[in-house]
């Protein structure tokens, strides 16, 4: 059974490039648009990564990018998350990322969508790698 993905953006185009992504590397791949719909899923899903948008339209969002993380952390601890955004981070904002022990955000406030998709599927063109279980 190959392993499962959950990707999390509200851009339908960005969805598709992530999934084609993560599918044409082995893996399978659902795609929803907000937290609320993550949440659905992984009650009846077993997921080994999620990536997800951490600037999702205001309306898709019942829980900002930290309070989902802050779920995420003991209710599915085997779960790898990855952040992604194509833009700039508050300094604030970066120190939660780092904090988080995010992949793609300790030697930087930016984390493009490639780096962290590199990240995770233990590309060699990324210095970090994810463990999967």
């Amino acid at each position: 059974m190959s392993p499962r993905v959950l990707i999390i953006d509200d851009e339908p185009d960005w969805q598709e490039t992530f999934k084609d992504i993560f599918v044409s590397s082995g893996f399978e791949a659902d795609t929803v648009a907000g937290t609320g719909s993550a949440k659905e899923l992984l009650e009846t899903t077993a997921y080994r990564l999620l990536v997800f948008d951490i600037f999702l339209t205001p309306t898709q969002v019942p829980l900002n990018y930290q309070g989902f993380l802050t779920f995420m952390s003991p209710t599915y601890p085997r779960v790898k998350v990855v952040a992604a955004t194509g833009k700039l981070l508050p300094p604030d904002e970066a120190f939660a990322l780092r904090e988080l022990g995010l992949p793609g955000s300790s030697t930087s406030r930016r984390c493009s969508s490639m780096s962290c998709v590199g990240s995770c599927t233990g590309s060699s063109k990324s210095r970090s790698r994810a463990q999967h279980r």
